[in-house]
This record gives C-alpha cells, sequence and structure tokens, in this order.
C-alpha cells in the first residue's frame, strides 16, 4: 500500500490550530464574529490563506478475478512439477526451482487477487491531527469540578453545614 501523507501549512486562525496551542478560548468569539476568522484575517490586517478545495474523492479499483486464466499469467493450467513423468524434466523444473528459492526470488508469480488491497484499507489521513484524551474543554471541566469540591471542603470546615453544634468533623484518636 503506497503511503500517503497530505502536508499543507497550518494556518494561524484554524480552529485545530487554536485548540491546539491552548486558545480554545477564541474559537467560539471567532466563530461568532460575522465572516468568521477570515474577517479574524482583515481585522489583523493578515492576508488570508487560499480556500482549500473538497478533497479528491477516494476511488476503489474494480476486482476482476480472472478464474480462466487468460488474462492472469500466475494461472498456470498445464502441467504441474509433481506431475512430469519424465525424470529429465522434473530434475529440471527441481534445478530451476532450487535456483529461485536461493536466490529468494518467488517461485511462482503472484495471482491478482494476492496482489489485490482493498478499498480504504490504508488508515492514513483519516481523523483529525491531534484527538488527545485531554481537550482543553475537559481539562476546564475538571477544574471546575476540584474546584467545587475544595470550596465542599473548605466550607464545611468552617462548620457551615454542621447542624449539631457538638458534632466536629475531627475524631478523637481513640475512635480513629
Amino acid at each position: 500500500v503506497k503511503e500517503q501523507v497530505v502536508e499543507r501549512v497550518p494556518n494561524v486562525f484554524d480552529y485545530d490550530e487554536l485548540t491546539k496551542y491552548g486558545f480554545s478560548h477564541l474559537v467560539t468569539p471567532i466563530m461568532d464574529l460575522k465572516g468568521g476568522r477570515r474577517a479574524v484575517y482583515d481585522l489583523m490586517d493578515m492576508e488570508p490563506p487560499p480556500l482549500a478545495g473538497p478533497p479528491p474523492k477516494k476511488t476503489a479499483p474494480e476486482l476482476v478475478i480472472d478464474r480462466t486464466g487468460k488474462e492472469d499469467k500466475a494461472r498456470y493450467t498445464g502441467l504441474k512439477m509433481g506431475q512430469v513423468l519424465d525424470d529429465s524434466a522434473m530434475a529440471e523444473a527441481l534445478d530451476r526451482a532450487n535456483k529461485k528459492a536461493k536466490e529468494g526470488k518467488e517461485l511462482r508469480p503472484k495471482l491478482m487477487e494476492e496482489e489485490y488491497v482493498p478499498p480504504f484499507a490504508e488508515k492514513r489521513n483519516t481523523g483529525p491531527k491531534l484527538t488527545p484524551d485531554w481537550t482543553p474543554e475537559r481539562l476546564d471541566e475538571y477544574a471546575k469540578a476540584q474546584g467545587r469540591a475544595q470550596a465542599w471542603a473548605r466550607r464545611a470546615k468552617l462548620g457551615e453545614f454542621v447542624k449539631d453544634p457538638f458534632e466536629t468533623l475531627d475524631l478523637p484518636a481513640g475512635i480513629r
């Protein structure tokens, strides 16, 4: 399978680039602007990058299985090595096979079905460049949850949730 890599220079105000470098808080205001990121290029007196067209359509090669051997030269319908009755012909064929094996060559050509690559089998460039477990939004949610837990603990320590005046958070050493 031929490796296919799509490399292009990232645009400064691409939403993916802003998020990648920790500026995800700017994405929503840029999107809310009339004109989006193209308008931001104008505001910053920068030349906007050229618009990239849609990606090319992927096509799948048509699978043709030649069962008769007319097109596929690997399909040989003649005598096989084990079917040869002449000992000298058999010796020559075995000698040729041994030479090919020593040279590391294929003993027989590959069939068309063996060379067929299923369409879209290679999984390169199928998703976004960056899909981390911890996105900036998830980090913000985690920090807010930690802050809420710490605030609750602080209020509990100050006695905000105490209904019984003799109740304390400190347990005597004997009860621990």
